[in-house]
């Protein structure tokens, strides 16, 4: 639900300024009157979609409130003020809504994006057992390790996007500057430009140029996005860190007896990084509620090792589902440690023999033509 900053006049004539949740901001005002307040200015405040570090310290400083003894309404204000920013006007938005008397994951469904559909069933389940304390450890240590897996995926791709990013300056910096008086040059001396020359002029010169780069980035982020598993290595890196992630919530959900159908169906909506898996595991669901054995179904996944399957023939031959998926998890972070280490070996001698080829070609069409002139100016003059 939108949440609201409010300025507004009471009876006494005294300034207030709140927060408000509601649909729209004609509710907003409707509560406002109701509450006897005139309203001066109304501002719907956009919050962000993911702040993973923030929701990590919010589980672990409400477990703490908890343990200490505190009612739920008392412990969310306590930590409210740890938090600034953004994310504090979001727990100022949720200790309003179980103020009003709503539990606290009905109140969190009011802003999917931050709060997933695993992390709000956790928090249900724990307030119906009365044990919201250990399920907010929980959902800290889920957190806690999936923020570990995505700070490792980013450092992986860190080096070869910085190196691009240094590249395209040094192109168009170099290329802009100087390859207009490359032509004058070579159409006063009678000269043909270079192929180099030739090729980042027609790279960086025309109104087309643009369109033809617009055009080549958003195809490449559609293929991306619609079909990230195709990518060579990135693809079976990519499905791995996903099924690390699917497994991981599976054990936190199974814990808390969440039956498995409707905990992969929470998790599906979890992934919406990878639209390709989301419907694999949303298909799978469904096969699964129809009598199909868990193995079948998930034999079909792309990139599923067949390692990982015996895992699961082992967990559901015995009925022991959460130790299987437990040393699936253990597997899968084991295997994505040795693909990244084998990643991060290999990236750093590739990448600096592709940027030292596209510094070749920006050299030898900018820098190399403008020697060559100023050689033969010299020999002229001389």
């Amino acid at each position: 639900m939108p949440l609201y900053v409010y300025r507004g006049l009471n009876l006494n004539g005294e300034l207030l300024r709140g927060y408000l949740s509601g649909g729209s901001s004609h509710d907003i005002r409707q509560t406002l009157h109701a509450q006897q307040i005139e309203p001066l200015s109304l501002r719907r405040l956009w919050l962000p979609r993911k702040q993973p570090k923030e929701l990590d310290l919010f589980f672990l400083h409400l477990r703490y409130a908890l343990q200490a003894g505190h009612p739920l309404i008392q412990a969310i204000t306590l930590i409210q003020t740890s938090f600034q920013g953004s994310f504090g006007v979001l727990i100022q938005g949720l200790i309003q809504n179980v103020a009003q008397g709503k539990l606290l994951s009905d109140a969190c469904q009011s802003y999917p994006w931050v709060f997933s559909g695993p992390l709000i069933a956790l928090l249900h389940v724990g307030e119906q057992s009365g044990r919201l304390a250990q399920t907010c450890q929980n959902a800290h240590d889920y957190l806690k390790k999936t923020q570990k897996n995505q700070q490792a995926f980013h450092k992986a791709l860190a080096y070869p996007v910085l190196n691009f990013g240094f590249f395209m300056v040094a192109l168009f910096s170099l290329s802009q500057g100087l390859l207009p008086t490359l032509e004058d040059i070579a159409i006063k001396s009678d000269g043909a430009s270079s192929w180099s020359t030739s090729l980042l002029r027609h790279l960086t010169q025309g109104d087309w140029s643009w369109l033809m780069y617009g055009a080549m980035v958003s195809l490449l982020g559609l293929f991306l996005y619609f079909n990230p598993l195709r990518i060579p290595v990135l693809g079976n890196w990519l499905a791995k860190k996903t099924y690390w992630s699917l497994f991981s919530g599976l054990v936190l959900l199974l814990k808390e007896e969440i039956p498995l159908v409707k905990g992969l169906s929470l998790m599906e909506s979890s992934l919406s990084y990878c639209p390709a898996l989301r419907q694999s595991l949303s298909k799978m669901a469904r096969e699964i509620q129809e009598g199909r054995t868990l193995v079948e179904s998930m034999a079909a996944l792309p990139h599923f090792s067949v390692m990982y399957l015996q895992f699961l023939r082992a967990g559901e031959g015995t009925g022991q589902l959460i130790p299987s998926f437990d040393l699936m998890v253990d597997f899968i972070q084991d295997d994505l440690n040795r693909s990244l280490e084998r990643w991060l070996f290999w990236i750093t001698p590739i990448s600096l023999m592709i940027l030292g080829l596209c510094f070749w070609i920006l050299i030898d069409g900018t820098m190399a033509p403008l020697y060559d002139s100023i050689d033969q100016t010299i020999r002229e003059v001389v």
